[in-house]
């Protein structure tokens, strides 16, 4: 046995050494990190689908007489887009509290997608800092989640995917001055379909209805207004609940005299107020009566009051007050020499010509001008005044 230490002495010699080593190195040789991290990480996928929507109300004009009732349709129209994906985006925190006894220095937080191949080989995707700045230093026994996100390509190659950070200090007891920290993961899972974002919407109404639309398609409904409550304006407006996006109607009530009352109305309520409706019929009509032939047009004088002036012909213009003009005269409303004037002028134009006769500047000057003067007659800016 010669030359052969004694065990309890070579123990005894291992224990020396390590206390002088650590005598030597010091406390931080031997000291963990005062960090401790968790993260999550989940990944996001998005279809956005937007909507339009419009909102009509026909007849947007009743003119009554007192006690008369008029009813109106509104129509909501709603369309749906296609739908708009956003990227897939992957977005967690990242958890880090300070378990040392002194605050932070120079803290870092790197983190990194990772892709995972059948074959276990592994090829990172994204990778960057997260942000800090909200809570940059950690006092001691401080916590702070600091969020990240990261938008990512998938592939059909890789049967897994993970999240990992790593978290540094430069004041890290066991090497003071070199970033130092734990580092932490997170596995996640790419989502076979995305989330649908206003996929469906709820539409309300200021007159009280509520819808719910799943795709492009209209609604619509009634409201009945009666003279003299109703009288004035009734704006109406339809709003989608999930985005806010709004459309208005109005509808306007006038409340009229009876029939003899000596003032005015617009063509609008001679166009509503025959034996065709949709008003309640006012029997001044009968006097020339609606379905008679109007001059040499080939049409009635209720279908030429209802024909729009297309292309600026100057027939239906004066066409349209000409006929307001001589129901009001009927109905008690009296005139001026003026007014007079362009009636006569107009009843013999009307003998004249036809809404085809192309007119001589001269002639359409003039009819366009005696128009004016019935117009004027019957919006109550001449003569009587409007009712």
């Amino acid at each position: 046995m010669k030359g052969r230490v004694p065990r309890g002495a070579r123990l005894a010699g291992i224990a020396s050494l390590v206390a002088v080593c650590a005598a030597i190195l010091g406390p931080a040789a031997v000291a963990t990190t005062p960090l401790s991290v968790s993260k999550t990480a989940e990944a996001r996928w998005t279809r956005t689908f937007e909507w339009t929507i419009d909102k009509s109300v026909t007849p947007a004009l009743h003119e009554l007489l007192t006690g008369e009732s008029g009813t109106s349709t509104y129509t909501i129209v709603l369309t749906k887009s296609a739908g708009l994906d956003s990227p897939v985006t992957v977005v967690g925190e990242v958890c880090v509290t300070n378990n040392g006894a002194v605050a932070t220095e120079n803290l870092t937080i790197v983190d990194r997608i990772v892709g995972i191949r059948a074959n276990g080989t592994k090829q990172t995707l994204a990778t960057g800092s997260v942000d800090t700045s909200a809570n940059p230093v950690l006092d001691p026994g401080e916590s702070y989640c600091y969020p990240y996100s990261f938008v990512i390509t998938p592939s059909a190659n890789f049967v897994a995917y993970y999240n990992d950070a790593r978290i540094t200090i430069t004041n890290d007891p066991r090497e003071p001055g070199v970033p130092l920290g734990p580092s932490t993961s997170a596995d996640f899972t790419i989502p076979a379909s995305p989330t649908l974002i206003n996929d469906s919407v709820n539409v309300d109404d200021t007159n009280g209805g509520s819808w719910l639309f799943n795709a492009s398609g209209s609604v619509s409904y009634q409201r009945t207004f009666t003279c003299d409550q109703d009288e004035g304006t009734h704006n109406n407006t339809a709003t989608i609940r999930e985005t806010g996006q709004s459309d208005s109607a109005s509808v306007e009530v006038r409340c009229v005299p009876p029939p003899g009352r000596g003032c005015t109305v617009t063509p609008g309520y001679w166009k509503t107020h025959s034996k065709y409706g949709p008003a309640p019929y006012d029997n001044t009509w009968a006097l020339i009566g609606e379905d008679t032939t109007f001059f040499l047009s080939g049409m009635t004088w209720y279908q030429v009051i209802n024909t729009p002036p297309s292309g600026g012909n100057a027939y239906y213009i004066l066409s349209f007050q000409y006929i307001a003009a001589r129901l009001n005269v009927l109905a008690g409303a009296s005139t001026t020499p003026a007014v007079d004037a362009a009636l006569a002028w107009a009843t013999t134009f009307f003998s004249t010509y036809t809404p085809a006769t192309k007119l001589s500047k001269p002639v359409r000057d003039a009819a366009i001008a005696n128009a004016t003067t019935l117009a004027n007659y019957n919006n109550g800016l001449i003569g009587p005044g409007h009712c």
